[in-house]
């Protein structure tokens, strides 16, 4: 339902410290025995008991759950890597990260009898293994998962043709669904929101927050076969930061002083300031320096591989015929080695308009549908129960409309003011959504450590939105109800949107008759999706609807920063469409942007969205919960509260 899709996480990652604890004295412990699937763990250390925890030889217990085991001398840190995860500790440390997330640990890894001792239980678990206390035997019992076998298509509905599958151009969901698939980013999140690596393996902050060092995994390859090193990823953003850029990220590298290679495996950040959501922006997918690199960069958008994409994802591009279908099929030689997807097949069926494509999923033609219409929830889930699984996900964004803040009846604030209070938007999402969504008076959502809930909520009046635009000039009305001013000229505007959503189509016509009630006409032109977009892009509107999918940091430069408008050449810069341009909300925006914390970010936060609540650059309507349906073949999917992950995991149960 988002025409853009950001995957924005938090940055705590760069923040914790080390707690350093005092070293307990450890106790070699022979009665106590570690099975890995029912055999024996074998050690030249007997496993010690410390603080009632289990400390078993860091090498054995890594190599015996598969991961590639490494240690520093220099840090005195052990590193031990299996498929996707990374799992780091360190000698006297009571804090460890996986995939670069701190948690804490009870017991710190130490030496006993000249060997590195690490908590078993907590390394076990970290790689995904089940831990049992066997009492009777004094007996650990560490289960590994069993493997689900290859196999198996998954046909997904897709709501419209991506624009690209290029991921530094991409702005539209339809395209950062299929990109997901394809490409990989330096970072990702795990099923708890947490900031974890992707393609990078593991990485350091100075302690000034100015130089980020990633290591990148080693074998990893581009489909075609070439290896991928850090000169894709510096290739990637020098790119995206080229004067010639024609996408929207470039705002996104704004404090990037310098990138340098050490070496294939090592990438070095260097900022002019601290910037605490940058760390966030670094999801964004690689692309291949072989590729592109004889590429003009005002070209990309044009170049073939940006529609049929070499990435190094768990899928691989195969074909797309616009307006049918998009095919990716397994990479069988994924990086992550042991976790290479399990499905042979991902096919995305085009389909513009929810119903048909709530047909197909009750056909059988589709596996999946990301949000079932409102008016069909109930019924669906009572007669396709056994067939089908729902999951209720919580909408982390917001619907809105976007005003051109330059057009000559939206740049007056009582008439903005009056258009919101006009409209009933608790009767709205009672009508629209039965209840599934929330009032939004801002841009942070209530899912947002950064929501303010103290704002303006406008209630619907529509006396007082009358009264508005009289005091804005429109105080004459004509024979048809519609207002004029004192020149004439109607209170007259067309609004665009994108085809395909009943619901929308039912809410845009709400909204035309509660304005149509105070004097405002507004026409109603909608266009298939990708034309839309375009439109938007292009900056050719004077009023539109959609929404934002956020993700978990609350940084808003990109939406609503004055740069991050169209620049002279007419270019949009980030997400500010509407020419939103107010001082205030720049600094208060690049002061949020230039601390790590917290508390000090969200009274920032919140002071902006004061500001938006009163200035009203978009009329801010509602969010909603969406329904998913999927087949109940489709197993061990992996979900945050927010969505899916981890697609290489899934399979197709027998």
């Amino acid at each position: 339902m988002t025409r853009k899709t950001l995957v924005v996480l938090a940055v705590a990652s760069l923040l914790v410290g080390s707690l350093v604890g005092t070293w307990p004295t450890a106790t070699a412990s022979p009665r106590i025995a570690v099975n890995i699937n029912g055999s024996p763990l074998v050690t030249d250390v007997a496993p010690a008991i410390v603080n009632g925890r289990t400390l078993v030889p860091f090498r054995a217990i890594f190599e015996a759950l598969g991961a590639r085991v490494e240690w520093d001398e220099a840090t005195r840190t052990v590193r031990g890597t299996r498929g996707q995860t990374t799992v780091r500790l360190t000698l006297g440390q009571q804090l460890a990260f996986v995939n670069g997330a701190p948690l804490p640990i009870d017991v710190a890894p130490q030496i006993v009898s000249g060997r590195t001792m690490v908590p078993g239980r907590f390394v076990a678990e970290a790689l995904a293994a089940r831990v049992d206390w066997v009492q009777a035997t004094n007996t650990v019992a560490i289960t590994t998962p069993i493997e689900p076998a290859v196999g198996g298509e998954i046909v997904f509905g897709l709501g419209g043709d991506p624009t690209t599958l290029n991921p530094i151009l991409s702005t539209d969901s339809a395209s950062n669904t299929v990109i997901g698939m394809i490409h990989n980013g330096l970072v990702r999140t795990n099923e708890r929101l947490e900031f974890m690596g992707d393609l990078a393996e593991d990485w350091i902050a100075s302690p000034d927050n100015l130089t980020l060092t990633f290591f990148l995994r080693r074998g990893v390859q581009w489909h075609d076969g070439r290896p991928f090193t850090a000169h894709d990823v510096k290739f990637t953003y020098d790119t995206i930061m080229h004067p010639d850029y024609t996408g929207v990220r470039r705002r996104d590298f704004r404090a990037v002083r310098e990138i340098t290679v050490p070496n294939d495996h090592t990438l070095v950040i260097r900022l002019n300031q601290v910037d605490a959501a940058f760390i966030t922006k670094l999801t964004i997918g690689i692309i291949p320096r072989h590729i592109f690199s004889g590429t003009p960069v005002a070209q990309l958008r044009e170049h073939p591989r940006s529609r049929s994409p070499i990435g190094t994802g768990p899928y691989l591009f195969k074909q797309w015929i616009p307006g049918q279908f998009v095919v990716l099929e397994r990479n069988p030689n994924y990086f992550w080695a042991g976790n290479e997807p399990y499905i042979e097949r991902i096919r995305y069926r085009i389909i513009h308009d929810t119903q048909a494509m709530l047909v197909a999923l009750e056909a059988g033609q589709i596996d999946w549908m990301g949000s079932i219409p409102i008016d069909d929830i109930e019924r669906v889930r009572t007669q396709h129960a056994a067939r089908l699984q729902f999951r209720e996900l919580r909408q982390h964004g917001y619907w809105y409309i976007g005003m051109k803040q330059d057009n000559p009846i939206f740049r007056e604030l009582r008439v903005r003011q009056a258009m919101k209070y006009a409209l009933d938007r608790p009767g709205m999402v009672t009508t629209l959504f039965r209840g599934y969504g929330t009032v939004i008076n801002a841009d942070q959502p209530p899912t947002s450590w950064a929501h303010n809930p103290n704002l303006y909520n406008y209630p619907h009046n529509r006396q007082k939105a009358i009264d508005l635009l009289v005091q804005a000039g429109w105080n004459r009305v004509g024979a048809d109800g519609i207002r004029m001013n004192a020149q004439g000229r109607r209170l007259a505007f067309t609004l665009i949107s994108a085809s395909g959503d009943q619901t929308r189509t039912e809410m845009l016509a709400i909204i035309r008759n509660q304005w149509r009630a105070v004097g405002i006409d507004m026409t109603i032109e909608l266009f298939e999706v990708s034309v839309y977009f375009g439109k938007l892009d292009a900056g050719e509107f004077e009023i539109y609807q959609w929404g934002w999918n956020l993700g978990l940091d609350p940084d808003n430069f990109i939406f609503f920063h004055s740069t991050s408008g169209f620049n002279e050449q007419g270019v949009l810069m980030g997400f500010n469409d509407v020419g939103y341009s107010n001082p205030q909300v720049d600094r208060l925006i690049e002061q949020a942007r230039g601390t790590f914390d917290q508390e000090t970010r969200r009274r920032l936060y919140w002071q902006i969205s004061e500001i938006l609540n009163r200035e009203l650059p978009y009329i801010f309507l509602y969010n909603r919960n969406n329904i998913a349906a999927h087949h109940r073949r489709i197993q061990g999917i992996v979900w945050s509260h927010i969505g899916t992950l981890f697609p290489e995991r899934w399979f197709i149960g027998r």
